[in-house]
């Protein structure tokens, strides 16, 4: 390969070869985006001169950055570089061309040297696109640049300068684009700033340009605010609006909000660049009750930032389990960038606040059309398919079929890894197109169960019918799990085993122990049966599962053999039921089968949404052990210092060699310890306002009602389950269904995240415990051996008598 790459080459969007600009541009042209044609002089020419022009023996010496910059220009390029840049300036038709900087260390989302590179406009002939070559490899060496890279602590060495080489087009109009509001911070803000002529007047200051700014508002764009500039009303707003439009494009393309360089020439408009905005302040968290619904639910999932690979596994979950069921609603895939992270080379930086910043809340960014018909849609798809069948589907057997081909097949080339990937992740996408086909009977038949029981004025019972008594696949491997710590209990030798030693310890014993061999079997044959169960928080494949991590499963026995808990029983939803169906209206035959039916395609609502769910997980058990594996080959000769490193290795990435990869880890491995300082999600707006009781602690939202007191028990995660007694008052930053065994021996619980419908709450409802969720701060508050008071009915904790 020679030293020239023409944009839209496969090759032009490798930063490594072209820079950041170019390989934004390459991606841009591949696109299909209306950019203009260019060609690049890639960094291995910059390297080539360096070395010819006995540049780097000067760097070594200790050179100050203007001796360096006036040795590159005053150089003379090798002859094979000055024939190729010939010949394409030859092939470009000779026109005036603008040569820009594309240096490998720029334009990306953790640090822009905007500005700081040189651009040469308007060059006319080869010597002059040369001399402009020589300019920009001098700016490399620029006293600005330098003390930028030593701020941002990037080495010199780290740097190298590819030239771009574009026709010049000498614009009407031309401006740039944020598709984020930079002051504000509105993230469904787009803000255009133009003038006539070239744009580095208005860069430069001299010139004060025209402000557009557009807001994505619904079903449509409005200007929000408009600032006539020196060169008068230049833009029209059916221009910006379509400005605007390309922008979103731009935002969905990268994934992330855009600094766009623009310019329109005879009405056609062109992308000159387009960049990551670097900083962008977050506003205020302002949410309407929709929105801070959502955040809570979100916020539960999401306990730390998640590694690169994790990210890309929550986004496929979220994609195909999460919105795509509800598209049919008029809500939109598309518009959740990819999809509700924000990244900066590669590492998944902070939560999207766009999610909750915009006036109208989510459905602000993901709409369609379609909206205004979701009651009509709801009712069709509900009437469609019956809720209580959707287990009989042919889509439930295709997920033991895929399930059943990922545990035999056993990747060994980059490719056969990324086809891994892609054939594990069907059964997410499967589970999401039964809550498509299924969810909708069960809500409309939820609305119908609400009518009913206010018609028979019973609707204290909609939480206890719909949301208890359950058989979901977690209900039923917490009643196996009832049935192991029964069997411990009546055995004398493995009750002691279980009060003498540790969860970590009973591992290694139960698989070497001959007296334990039954239980072992049993224990087992439980793993394969319900093993695919979170062993940390739900999204993060790296913490691993049951069937990964047995001592979890083990700790949670400890807990039911120790304390003599149980794990619940129907009872509650039995009185319910039995209640209701004691009204004179369920005297009649036909009204009893009506409701009958209405409550049990009601109750598959929660039943679909766990079961889809533990479907859609499951496959973060097989790439966890595919990524391990990868990780020990790489840390086996010593590429990195831990097979778990690999997880800083996104999905498309699989396909690199291993040099690459560590590479790629080592990178990575650095931003991660400097965002460290930087909370990926801030969970302030879940804070409640205090209230004139003085014996108030915290205030939450109700999750189940009732009054309990006891001592606090805080537990941050799953390694502290041992710490559980019964009786305590259970204080946590979010649960999972690994933690349901813990609601046996509770006689409160309260939760940081989370809200109504979320885990904590169904099973405390279920188990008549008193639950109080979303307090935002409980964990922090809250202190071991408190005696507090929980009052589920109101969302306070109380001080203790």
């Amino acid at each position: 390969m020679g030293y020239i790459i023409w944009l839209g080459d496969d090759g032009s969007r490798d930063v490594s070869f072209v820079g950041g600009k170019a390989a934004s541009l390459g991606h841009l042209v591949s696109a299909g985006m209306p950019v203009p044609r260019g060609f690049v002089l890639s960094s291995e020419a910059y390297e080539r001169v360096i070395t010819s022009c006995g540049i780097d023996r000067l760097i070594k010496s200790g050179a100050s950055p203007r001796e360096i910059r006036e040795a590159i220009k005053s150089c003379d390029l090798p002859d094979e570089i000055k024939e190729e840049l010939k010949l394409a300036y030859e092939k470009l038709g000779g026109v005036p061309v603008a040569v820009r900087s594309s240096a490998t260390v720029e334009d990306t989302s953790a640090a822009a040297f905007a500005g700081q590179y040189e651009t040469v406009l308007d060059v006319k002939g080869v010597d002059d696109v040369i001399r402009a070559v020589k300019i920009c490899y001098a700016s490399v060496w620029g006293d600005r640049v330098v003390d930028y890279r030593e701020k941002r602590g990037i080495s010199h060495n780290e740097v190298k300068m590819a030239v771009l080489v574009q026709e010049m087009v000498h614009p009407d109009i031309s401006g740039v684009m944020f598709t984020a509001n930079p002051i504000s911070g509105r993230r469904n803000e787009t803000v255009i700033n133009a003038i006539k002529g070239i744009g580095e007047l208005m860069v430069s200051g001299l010139k004060t340009p025209e402000v557009y700014v557009v807001r994505h508002s619904w079903l449509r764009m409005s200007v929000v605010e408009h600032t006539v500039g020196d060169d008068g009303d230049i833009l029209s707003p059916r221009w910006a609006y379509r400005l605007a439009t390309m922008g979103q494009k731009l935002e969905d393309y990268f994934g992330t909000y855009q600094d766009v360089e623009w310019a329109i020439k005879d009405k056609k408009l062109y992308i000159l660049q387009s960049r990551p905005i670097t900083t962008l302040p977050i506003p205020k968290l302002k949410m309407n009750i929709a929105k801070l619904n959502a955040f809570r639910i979100i916020s539960e999932m999401l306990t730390r930032r998640p590694y690169p690979a994790e990210g890309d596994f929550m986004n496929i979950v979220f994609r195909d389990a999460v919105i795509m069921p509800f598209a049919p609603l008029g809500i939109r895939v598309g518009g959740v960038r990819k999809n509700m992270l924000i990244w900066k080379n590669g590492m998944p930086a902070v939560l999207d606040y766009f999610l909750w910043t915009t006036p109208h809340g989510v459905a602000e960014f993901i709409v369609t059309p379609m909206l205004p018909f979701a009651p009509l849609t709801l009712i069709v798809k509900g009437l469609i398919a019956s809720a209580k069948d959707w287990k009989k589907d042919p889509m439930v057997k295709k997920t033991e079929d895929v399930k059943a081909d990922i545990e035999r097949y056993v990747p060994k080339t980059p490719k056969e890894r990324l086809f891994y990937i892609k054939k594990a992740m069907q059964m997410t996408t499967i589970a999401g197109k039964l809550r498509s086909k299924y969810l909708y009977s069960s809500m409309l038949h939820f609305a119908l169960l609400r009518v009913w029981l206010k018609v028979m004025k019973k609707e204290h019972h909609l939480g206890t019918l719909a949301f208890t008594g359950l058989d979901t696949v977690i209900t039923r491997s917490n009643r196996e799990l009832e049935k192991l710590a029964d069997m411990i209990r009546k055995n004398e030798y493995l009750r002691e085993l279980f009060e003498k030693h540790t969860a970590q310890e009973l591992v290694s014993i139960i698989n070497t122990d001959k007296r334990a061999e039954d239980f072992r079997r049993a224990f087992d044959k439980f793993l394969r049966e319900y093993g695919y169960r979170e062993a940390g928080s739900v999204l993060y494949m790296s913490d691993g599962m049951w069937i990964d991590k047995p001592e979890v499963p083990l700790q949670i026995l400890k807990g039911l053999v120790i304390g003599e808990g149980s794990i619940g029983d129907d009872s509650v939803y039995e009185n319910a039921l039995m209640e209701v169906m004691s009204h004179p209206l369920m005297k009649v035959p036909f009204f009893r089968k009506r409701f009958v039916h209405t409550l049990m395609n009601a109750r598959q609502f929660q039943v679909l949404r766990e079961d889809t769910r533990y479907m859609a997980m499951i496959p973060s058990h097989f790439l966890r052990h595919m990524y391990l594996d990868m990780g020990k080959s790489l840390y086996d000769k010593g590429f990195i210092s831990s097979p778990e490193d690999i997880f800083f290795i996104r999905f498309h990435e699989v396909v690199k060699d291993e040099k690459t990869m560590a590479k790629i880890i080592q990178d990575r491995k650095k931003l991660w310890h400097k965002l460290e300082k930087l909370p990926f999600i801030d969970i302030s707006p879940l804070k409640q306002e205090t209230t004139a009781d003085d014996n108030v602690i915290i205030t939450g939202i109700p999750g189940s009602p009732g009054v309990g007191r006891g001592k606090v028990c805080v537990i941050r995660s799953q390694d502290e389950f041992d710490k559980m007694e019964e009786g305590a008052i259970l204080v946590a930053p979010y649960t999972t269904p690994a933690w349901t065994p813990l609601f046996a021996l509770a006689s409160g619980v309260v939760v940081d995240t989370g809200g109504p419908l979320s885990h904590a709450a169904i099973v405390a409802r279920e188990y008549g415990i008193p639950a109080v969720m979303g307090t935002g701060e409980a964990t922090k508050v809250l202190k071991d051996g408190m005696y507090v008071e929980v009052d589920g009915t109101k969302g306070v904790v109380r001080r203790g008598e």
